[in-house]
């Protein structure tokens, strides 16, 4: 049976759905002790279901770069929420933990990182509203604040303070029993530093009563004119208006002005400088080239397997897919550390670096089995980022890239080993020196002058005959090394030398699942 290269290729993804207990390598985002919550299978559930609060949660994948670039927002975010306790709490859950993989699943998280917000007494079965989330950290707040503040339109919450514009007359708002009454002048129906600065309080509305409006309601005439305005009363009377004239923040700027006139200070912020993400000391990695892995001859019967499963089949969920794998005939092997693209810590490398590993060694294997012919793998390549990798933000870039480099046009194994090469350099050119490089394994164009001398034409051009060499060299199956993992007298087997381009993939793809 000759298997269907798509469907090797999306072998990959269901490393963590199989994976057995592995979970060392595996480092959270956000540190337990940090202002964002904890979320996981012993409290998930317990922290979201019946509580009067709006939850807004980060699902993430914490080998993901755009989860680990977005982590310190989403950790100011939560800074910068601390004291909206009583109305709204920032939580995140660490998707890529095999005992998560089913709450993840069923609150339909299929890319990352996915936020989700729940409306207060959340119940069984509540899988929250999808929300876009944006890169600045005014904006996400603001998404936050308008969700609550629709919440509370829909279905009063009797804790929290009124977000809601203010509708009453002057005079009812001050006769409200509260010593402290502050009025919001926002002159924008869009701003939301009102509410803000509500939250802020939230938790002394019992001796503040803060409201919000666009102009000035009938009976008060401030002398400022510049807006955002905050009116102070103490007992009905006007006691200050203050405006930010020297470009602070207007919330900051009301909110620390109303806690000095009660009195008290921020002592529910959290201290400066949490940790981002969890450093969990690990050994730096064996000096070792990439591309280079394990093999494993188990690989064909279990893609034969989960080929036969899916025959027929039109529609599969991911949970179905997992309970096949756990009861197969010919189970996946237990996970072992990442070898060849183990990082100097947890958080580096792995995954993506395999996979990369994964294609390259699948585009060589298709240009051996058939012998530089007019087959190209990469179509394959191409579906699988695009519809089964879970980092959204690489898939679109790796798309936009497939589009402007001409990816469909490659007919040629020996072009498409090539084009691989030459878009994975594309893409190490774009991450060199980002959040998520590695140190101690940094960004380069591939290959160097000292792994390839002869790939270089001159200064910094490479010869792409070269290359194609040395790529056949580099990923071929001589230089797999197989760690035991095989005994001796299977390892040509195993390799895939001569067996037809798809199984040698769905090879590759099993030796990527057990070096998760």
């Amino acid at each position: 049976m000759r298997l269907a290269v798509p469907l090797l290729l999306f072998l990959p993804a269901l490393a963590a759905a199989q994976m057995s207990g592995n979970s060392r390598d595996i480092v959270d985002l956000y540190s337990k002790d940090s202002a964002v919550v904890h979320m996981d299978r012993s409290n998930f559930y317990r922290l979201l279901h019946g509580q009067h609060h709006v939850w807004a949660v980060e699902f993430y994948n914490s080998w993901c770069g755009k989860c680990q670039r977005y982590a310190p927002t989403w950790l100011r975010v939560a800074q910068e929420t601390a004291n909206w306790r009583p109305v709204v709490r920032v939580g995140a859950i660490n998707c890529i933990r095999p005992e998560h993989l089913a709450t993840c699943r069923a609150h339909g998280v299929s890319t990352f990182p996915h936020f989700r917000f729940f409306r207060p007494l959340a119940q069984e079965g509540d899988i929250g509203e999808a929300k876009n989330h944006t890169d600045q950290l005014p904006d996400m707040l603001d998404l936050i604040v308008d969700f609550a503040t629709d919440v509370q339109r829909e279905t009063p919450q009797p804790t929290w303070p009124d977000l809601q514009p203010m509708t009453g007359s002057l005079s009812e708002f001050l006769s409200s029993p509260e010593p402290l009454h502050a009025l919001v002048v926002e002159g924008s129906a869009n701003s939301s530093v009102g509410r803000q600065v509500a939250l802020d309080l939230s938790v002394h509305r019992q001796r503040l009563l803060v409201a919000r409006t666009v102009l000035p309601p009938l009976g008060l005439r401030p002398t400022e004119t510049a807006r955002p305005l905050l009116v102070t009363f103490r007992d009905g009377q006007p006691q200050t208006e203050l405006v930010s004239r020297d470009g602070l923040p207007p919330r900051k700027l009301f909110s620390d002005a109303l806690r000095r006139a009660l009195g008290v200070t921020d002592s529910e912020q959290p201290p400066d400088g949490p940790r981002t993400a969890r450093t969990d000391g690990q050994a730096p990695a064996p000096a070792a080239e990439p591309g280079r892995g394990t093999a494993v001859s188990a690989g064909d019967a279990v893609l034969h397997d989960l080929q036969s499963f899916l025959e027929h089949r039109h529609n599969v969920t991911g949970e179905e897919i997992q309970h096949h794998l756990e009861a197969a005939r010919h189970p996946l092997p237990p996970h072992r550390r990442w070898q060849g693209c183990r990082g100097s810590q947890p958080r580096y490398r792995g995954y993506p670096c395999g996979l990369w590993s994964v294609l390259h060694a699948a585009t060589v294997g298709a240009h051996r089995a058939e012998s530089g012919g007019h087959v190209s793998v990469l179509p394959a390549v191409h579906g699988y980022v695009k519809h089964f990798f879970s980092c959204q933000y690489c898939s679109q870039h790796f798309q936009e890239m497939s589009a402007r480099e001409g990816l469909f046009d490659v007919t040629h194994t020996n072009e498409a080993m090539v084009w691989l090469w030459r878009a994975h350099n594309i893409v190490n050119k774009r991450l060199a020196g980002d959040a998520t490089e590695d140190p101690k394994h940094p960004k380069v164009q591939f290959p160097t002058q000292t792994q390839c001398l002869a790939c270089f034409s001159g200064p910094g051009e490479h010869s792409e005959t070269e290359v194609a060499a040395f790529l056949q060299r580099f990923y071929g199956s001589a230089t797999m090394k197989l760690d035991g993992l095989t005994p001796p007298g299977e390892a040509s087997k195993a390799a895939g030398m001569g067996q037809p381009p798809a199984v040698f993939i769905g090879v590759m793809a099993v030796l990527l699942y057990i070096n998760y």
